[in-house]
């Protein structure tokens, strides 16, 4: 279908990637991976025609038939949504057309044997490419795309961004082409949109290469995996998750057989430099420098790095961090929450899901203070120090300010010699803090917003969306350090992974405020457990329980509540043990390390009673090791579980 081989691209005489060669066949289904800035939008753009390569070359199969969604704003089509989306089958529409000029004429005059062929002609192919379901056809996929009919005959000019995104995916994929070329197709689209194109991809006949940052969509919709980076690019023909596996095997392996390499290196050249000048070793030094010669250099480099950090500890609160008791909130006839309560405890991990417009934006601007719902009351509980992450956060930064100036500027006195040290952690060093905020990158932007909210200690984080323009490695870093949070967190998003990962507590919206104990998946199982299968859920539902149906009792309440605030109590002394375990872990590594060294010193190894001491030193460290590696391993699991 199409061959790439040693492709690169350069700007400005910096390389972006290079050696670049694969083959991409009918029903292949690539991912492409790599940090913020790796290339990988950039050879989408090149396979599309849009950008020349610098060097390397492409063969497409004649006749190939692309589509690309691009991440730039769409183009603002004229005519409404229903027919923009079924131009999709111009070429079946235009024999259609033929074919009624043809039903005319035949209506008013007897054909000729030429045109009855042609009306046969044309009628086959009109039914051979389903000229009669193409409006059937362009429906489900608008449904499918969340698009409801009132909004079909609406210009399609009128949507947002994001909507008009939607129907150029729509359309390109009623257009069914051979090459599916998707830049973060899952932008703009809620969870349950994500969900209905994995399950039409997987029914794609022809090839997909995309890049998301949605690690549960590239798992269930790619099996091949290209990692891009400047220095190297590696196909892996697997999913996600086993390139994840098999790359970090790969490295280990590498790096073990690397520095092994290396000591034999030094080794040898510390023999020659020593004996270089002695006549009566001249032979072996020969021997020695020409074994240097023929010794192919492993080629291992690490992964970049990425960012690294962890919230400071929480001050502690009481069991209730928020209650909320009967708040609505309406935007003109738009009823967002209707008369709903919710009650947000301590150590809560909560998981805010729901169509696009439900509210849930709304929800958590309510809960940081910043609107005032029409009814209803908000309750703060005792010593709450909140962190607010909005959606927009990262576009609300001073663009004229360096990212120095802009965290110094929001950081308390005790924390503005300590700034570097943070920006640090979010991979801005020597000369990049200097750089003007309007000129980063959104995935930047994000990170400086990350660092800000680190500058101060808090114990309830409100987060809207977080995980937008962070790349898949650095949404695992975020994963990580909220586990290790040991606050309260309220977070929207629609990267169904992060949610499973963090939350231990879903609250759905539906005009009704309805809470489910538990991560995203558990949630998604038990309303899909329900008789209706639907996401209707009854208004008589337990807020704190998550219970659905008929009301519960008092007593069948408090017991569920006190399940509930044991599974989260449990979990956390869980991950508490995991960090206590790895901090040893820390400890026994830099002391078998010092062990080690002090039997290389010559005060060391000259005495015999030093050499046994610090020896058996050493074997106590080592079997220490094995063990809490072992009980990490069990404790890991226990999270994980």
């Amino acid at each position: 279908m199409l061959s790439v081989s040693d492709l690169g691209i350069e700007f400005g005489g910096s390389p972006v990637f290079s050696g670049l060669s694969m083959n991409i066949e009918a029903n292949c289904r690539i991912a492409l991976v790599g940090q913020n800035g790796a290339g990988k939008t950039t050879f989408l753009r090149i396979l599309a025609g849009i950008l020349p390569p610098t060097y390397g070359s492409m063969a497409f199969r004649k006749g190939l038939k692309m589509g690309f969604l691009h991440q730039e704003e769409m183009d603002s089509p004229g005519e409404s949504v229903f027919d923009f989306a079924h131009e999709a089958h111009r070429g079946i529409l235009e024999i259609g057309q033929s074919l009624e000029v043809l039903n005319h004429e035949m209506a008013v005059r007897e054909l000729s044997a030429q045109e009855i062929d042609d009306y046969q002609i044309l009628d086959e192919q009109f039914r051979r490419h389903g000229g009669f379901e193409t409006e059937a056809r362009t429906a489900s996929v608008l449904r499918g795309l969340g698009f409801s009919e009132a909004v079909w005959s609406r210009p399609a000019r009128e949507l947002s961004g994001g909507w008009r995104r939607r129907l150029h995916l729509g359309r390109m994929l009623l257009e069914e082409p051979d090459l599916l070329l998707l830049d973060e197709p899952t932008n703009h689209l809620d969870t349950e949109t994500i969900g209905w194109l994995e399950n039409y991809l997987k029914n794609f006949s022809g090839a997909i290469v995309m890049v998301s940052h949605d690690r549960y969509f590239l798992e269930r919709a790619t099996n091949i995996t290209v990692e891009i980076n400047r220095s190297r690019t590696k196909i892996w023909r697997c999913a996600y998750s086993e390139y994840l596996d098999r790359k970090d095997k790969e490295e280990e392996r590498l790096r073990k057989l690397h520095d092994e390499q290396t000591r034999d290196i030094e080794k040898i050249k510390s023999f020659v430099d020593k004996f270089r000048c002695n006549a009566s070793k001249a032979r072996q030094v020969q021997s020695r420098v020409k074994q240097l010669e023929k010794i192919e250099i492993i080629d291992y480099s690490p992964s970049p790095k990425i960012m690294d950090f962890r919230f400071p500890p929480s001050p502690r609160t009481g069991e209730d961090v928020i209650k909320c008791r009967e708040i609505s909130k309406s935007f003109g006839e738009n009823r967002v929450i209707v008369s709903s309560d919710l009650t947000i405890m301590r150590n809560d991990v909560i998981a805010v899901v729901g169509e696009n417009g439900a509210g849930k934006t709304t929800l958590l601007r309510i809960l940081a203070g910043l609107l005032r719902p029409d009814t209803g009351l908000v309750d703060y509980g005792s010593q709450v120090r909140m962190g607010y992450y909005a959606q927009h956060t990262a576009d609300q930064l001073d663009c004229e300010k360096t990212i120095l100036e802009e965290v110094q500027l929001a950081a308390p006195l005790d924390m503005v010699p300590k700034v570097r040290s943070l920006l640090g952690c979010f991979l801005f060093t020597g000369d990049e803090i200097e750089k003007r905020i309007g000129i980063l990158s959104g995935g930047e932007k994000a990170r400086v917003a990350l660092a800000k909210m680190l500058l101060t200690a808090k114990n309830l984080l409100i987060m809207d969306e977080p995980t937008n323009h962070l790349d898949i490695f650095s949404r695992q870093v975020l994963v990580d350090a909220l586990k290790r949070f040991d606050g309260t967190i309220v977070i929207v998003s629609h990267d169904r992974y992060f949610l499973d990962q963090v939350a231990t507590r879903v609250v759905y919206m539906n005009g009704k405020i309805s809470s489910f104990p538990g991560n995203y998946s558990e949630f998604l199982a038990k309303i899909n457990g329900e008789s209706d299968h639907s996401l209707s859920i009854s208004t008589s539902c337990s807020v704190k329980t998550g219970v659905v149906g008929a009301q519960i009792s008092k007593t069948e309440r408090a017991k569920l509540l006190k399940e509930d605030r044991e599974r989260r109590t449990q979990r956390k002394l869980q991950r508490q043990r995991v960090e206590q375990l790895e901090a040893r872990i820390a400890e026994l590594e830099n002391s078998i390390v010092k062990y080690e060294a002090d039997l290389t010193r010559q005060e060391v190894y000259s005495n015999p009673e030093k050499v046994s001491e610090i020896s058996c030193g050493l074997k106590t460290a080592r079997e220490q090791m094995e063990e809490c590696l072992l009980l990490w391993e069990e404790a890991s699991l226990a999270v994980d579980s």
